[in-house]
């Protein structure tokens, strides 16, 4: 596989355990603790602890950061914001809080103010008054420098340490439209995002560029295939990228497993791709009960994949450049946690993306986790990493 670079990286200091101050029993209640502090910023966590005795069946955690201190990364949360204040969701598989038990979610900040105004699904955090942790080094803010590039590059024509954008063709993200031409010239992988299926278990993927009323300085169609064009003859290499949040795509039958593979070679020729990127999250991949071999998997929405991108990759030939871009759930997990388990307990997306990779080893040109979005996990080191 090769070493890409994601357009955003985050990367987390050390943590240090902080005590919060005390919190009523009988109640779900939301701790704050800074876990660790580089002078200009710092990390942050909010632990949600059901003291009640009834299931607590989601969460949400809003604050307001003072004037000067603004809110940065985040992960095992979804988080909208609106005037200086921040609310925190939980996300699909951390939402339910048995009584007595905890879950948590962390983020970054830069400016030296607490969290103040803090809710739990709207009634005070009651979670007491952080005490200030050691100094720490802050996280890095861009990429290290990388070596220059061998002579002869990798298979796919992509230098050996690649740069991976995500262009958000599709819709506005908040932060405005950015035109395929005006894509920065270091990004060697752009990925259109996001194509997505018409509904859940079609098949059927469409892509379509911004709408006027949402993204007012979109181009043209034919401006957008030019600058594809032109971006390629550069070197740099455009794929569509499927999935993302909100696209959740299950084959659950061979049927949508062949309309998901003309309709991605449609979008593919219309455009003039080079590839696909494969960003499934949500619900999109899981395993039955009884599908406890990587190797070779049973379960439908696995199977139909491997064989729908098998087929798409023979279509096109060896320069089809095929990279996935899965979350830590989907892939580390499984060193933990694969599926159900024999008892059916565990969530069924553990380690899920495994069986896919296992299958498309030898076709696929950049594999890059999403070190992001995903609580301590266990590592090959039978070390906790966050």
């Amino acid at each position: 596989m090769l070493l890409a670079a994601t357009a955003a990286v985050v990367t987390v200091a050390g943590i240090t355990l902080v005590q919060a101050g005390p919190a009523r029993a009988a109640n779900p209640t939301a701790t704050f603790v800074r876990t660790a502090d580089w002078g200009t910023g710092w990390e942050g966590k909010y632990t949600i602890t059901n003291g009640g005795p009834d299931t607590l069946t989601g969460w949400q955690v809003a604050f307001a950061l003072p004037a000067g201190t603004e809110l940065g990364s985040y992960w095992e949360a979804t988080v909208t914001s609106a005037g200086g204040r921040h609310t925190f969701t939980n996300r699909s598989w951390n939402g339910t809080v048995v009584p007595g038990a905890s879950v948590s979610f962390g983020f970054l900040a830069t400016g030296s103010g607490f969290p103040i105004d803090c809710t739990l699904n709207g009634t005070p955090c009651d979670g007491g008054t952080p005490t200030d942790p050691p100094t720490t080094t802050p996280p890095p803010t861009t990429a290290p420098p990388t070596t220059p590039p061998p002579t002869t590059p990798p298979a796919g024509g992509l230098p050996k340490h690649a740069l991976i954008g995500y262009l958000h063709a599709s819709f506005a993200n908040g932060s405005g439209y950015l035109r395929m031409a005006d894509v920065p010239a270091d990004w060697d992988i752009i990925n259109l995002a996001f194509g997505e299926p018409t509904s859940v278990t079609s098949g059927d993927i469409r892509f379509q560029l911004c709408p006027p009323t949402e993204c007012p300085d979109v181009e043209s169609e034919s401006e957008f295939i030019a600058a594809i064009d032109a971006k390629q003859q550069q070197g740099k290499k455009v794929l569509l990228s499927i999935g993302g949040q909100n696209g959740q795509v299950q084959l659950t039958t061979t049927a949508a497993r062949n309309t998901f593979v003309q309709s991605v070679s449609a979008i593919i020729d219309r455009y003039g791709l080079d590839g696909l990127d494969v960003d499934f999250e949500g619900q999109s991949l899981y395993l039955d009960a009884g599908d406890t071999d990587f190797r070779n998997p049973s379960t439908p929405v696995i199977v139909n994949l491997i064989s729908a991108i098998r087929s798409i990759k023979q279509r096109y030939g060896n320069d089809f450049v095929l990279t996935m871009a899965p979350e830590t759930f989907f892939v580390q997990l499984g060193y933990q946690f694969y599926g159900p388990g024999p008892l059916g307990l565990q969530d069924p997306r553990a380690g899920s993306y495994l069986p896919v990779i296992h299958a498309l080893r030898h076709d696929l040109t950049v594999l890059h986790v999403q070190n992001y979005n995903s609580g301590p996990i266990l590592g090959l080191d039978n070390q906790y990493h966050t």
